[in-house]
């Protein structure tokens, strides 16, 4: 199963926003406090509400305070057959008769495994609608609103109708799609609902640590704090679940080859527990007395693995992870996502793969509130393959999660202006301004596309004049005149190039230090700060 279009109005930060999230892994990218984890928490009180039949959301949800407009949730699953059958069966099994039941089920199989939610909410009314395929189900008749002009239908009767009448597949089809109807009956909504979050996981990260716990019946890791009670109802549950749980051992082990873990509970009916046991000395310790980071992982091994087309929402999967524990975490995550569909929150690099932008969305905030953003999918493979090698480079890769971003020509100037830019007073990191080097006076092309595609506003220098750039890029363009050296030898800078060439040798990157290091902020010419200046602007103007 995956999420294959989610479209949100009027909730919390978000006044509109449309998102088409690939099968696989997805990767969200974007500054702390701009409504990322709104997008998802819209998401599950939507699919909640078809459980709980409450609508779950309430005043404080509706965008600055605007209460005449109504929140609008609306969401669409493609389904794998394994969950389409599960889902068939509950909205047929026991509403008819067994004999007419299998019938009914054969037909509702040919229409397709598109599974469609919507949920509006006012103080004045709640509207929500299932689609399964061209069929809407409701489960309230009394005083229901219908989400068609049509006709409406208990459903028990429309499957003994479909059972009895509909003999050719495609007359079945036919009728369905030119005279839609509503298929009523209370209970209805919850099935199809539960049937939707049990394959959808949403960890809104692990803020708390792993601690024993009550033995309880949690079969799922949703803060973190769980951990122990699901693993030891996993070890100690049917067959299927213990084999969950050696492939977790195993996967942990991978990620900390040091220790191993056991659920335990050291006292009949007391508290479970985790057993961490070092494999060189044999020294046992509790899950207490775990690092934050070895809780971590193993809070997010119990989530993911020996998944199976589920919907897993997971965010800042980072914390508490040094990179070496952050790369082995992401290649976990990314082969889980070859069997589910995984989307990533994240504020670290290292979760961005370079051969895998396709995948990476942006979101940004401006005062029509939170957007999200996918990479450009127009760009050529030569454009491609030059951005990713330049994002190969995990330090490179903080542009995507920039405000602003300055390109320039070559290396030097990329290392020169961050480190002079706080000796003039310029704060670029306040500011959320990456520097990057577009590889040489040809290179802007493909770097505009993306950071157009993604949101991100840019500024360009280069060194001589416009050449190859396009004419609609030209204003955001600054020209040195000539090449970077001698821009600033002509302004009385050779003997410190001399130095810089001494100490940094044939290194580009160190040389742009130096220069930045030991200039004269006074003397720094003026063409630079207004650069400097003209980015943080952008950066500025990009959030309000």
């Amino acid at each position: 199963m995956h999420l294959s279009s989610l479209t949100i109005e009027n909730f919390r930060s978000i006044n509109s926003l449309t998102w088409e999230p690939k099968p696989g892994l997805n990767v969200v990218v974007g500054e702390n406090g701009i409504g990322k984890s709104n997008i998802f928490l819209a998401l599950s009180k939507a699919l909640t509400s078809l459980i709980t039949n409450s609508p779950n959301f309430d005043a404080l949800d509706q965008r600055l305070g605007n209460v005449q407009t109504a929140i609008s949730v609306g969401c669409r699953f493609e389904l794998d057959s394994r969950t389409a059958d599960e889902l068939l069966k509950s909205l047929v099994v026991n509403r008819i008769e067994p004999d007419k039941a299998a019938e009914a089920l054969k037909r509702l199989q040919l229409l397709g495994n598109t599974l469609e939610v919507t949920s509006e909410w006012s103080a004045l009314r709640w509207e929500k609608s299932v689609r399964l395929g061209p069929l809407y189900i409701q489960g309230d008749s009394a005083g229901a609103q219908l989400p068609i002009s049509g006709q409406a239908e208990e459903w028990p009767e429309f499957l003994k109708r479909l059972a009895n009448t509909y003999p050719s597949d495609a007359k079945l089809q036919s009728l369905l799609r030119t005279s839609p109807t509503v298929h009523l009956l209370r209970g209805l909504e919850q099935g199809v609902g539960s049937t939707l979050n049990s394959r959808f996981r949403w960890i809104p990260e692990h803020r708390f640590r792993p601690l024993s716990s009550g033995q309880g019946g949690n079969m799922e890791v949703v803060t973190g704090q769980e951990t122990a009670t699901v693993l030891f109802n996993l070890k100690n549950g049917s067959s299927e679940n213990q084999r969950r749980y050696e492939t977790i051992q195993t996967e942990f082990n991978k990620l900390v080859p040091t220790l191993t873990i056991d659920a335990t509970q050291p006292q009949a009916g007391g508290n479970v527990d985790v057993r961490f046991t070092d494999k060189a000395t044999g020294f046992e310790f509790m899950l207490a007395n775990a690092s934050a980071g070895v809780g971590a992982i193993l809070a997010w091994v119990t989530t993911i693995v020996a998944r199976e087309d589920f919907v897993i929402v997971i965010e800042n999967p980072e914390l508490h992870l040094h990179p070496h524990g952050q790369r082995a975490l992401y290649r976990l995550i990314s082969d889980s996502a070859s069997r589910n569909q995984i989307i990533v929150v994240t504020h670290s690099p290292i979760f961005v793969d370079p051969t895998k932008l396709d995948c990476l969305v942006r979101t940004y905030h401006d005062k029509n509130g939170t957007h999200i953003s996918p990479m450009a999918q127009d760009l050529s493979p030569h454009q491609k393959a030059a951005i990713v090698e330049t994002l190969r480079e995990a330090s490179n890769r903080e542009v995507l999660f920039a405000r602003a971003v300055l390109l320039v020509e070559g290396e030097t100037e990329e290392a020169f202006l961050p480190t002079v830019a706080p000796r003039v007073g310029r704060d670029l990191d306040s500011a959320s301004v990456s520097v990057l080097s577009a590889g040489g006076e040809g290179g802007y092309g493909p770097y505009i596309r993306l950071l157009e595609s993604l949101g991100i506003p840019f500024r360009c220098l280069r060194d001589k004049g416009p050449g190859g750039s396009a004419a609609e890029y030209q204003k955001f363009f600054t020209f040195l005149g000539t090449e970077f050296e001698d821009f600033m030898r002509e302004r009385g800078f050779q003997q410190l190039f001399k130095e810089a060439k001494k100490a940094s040798g044939t290194s580009k990157v160190r040389e742009g230090r130096y220069l930045g290091t030991y200039i004269d902020p006074k003397a720094v010419p003026e063409l630079f700060t207004k650069l400097l200046d003209e980015v943080i602007s952008a950066a500025s103007l990009s959030v309000t």
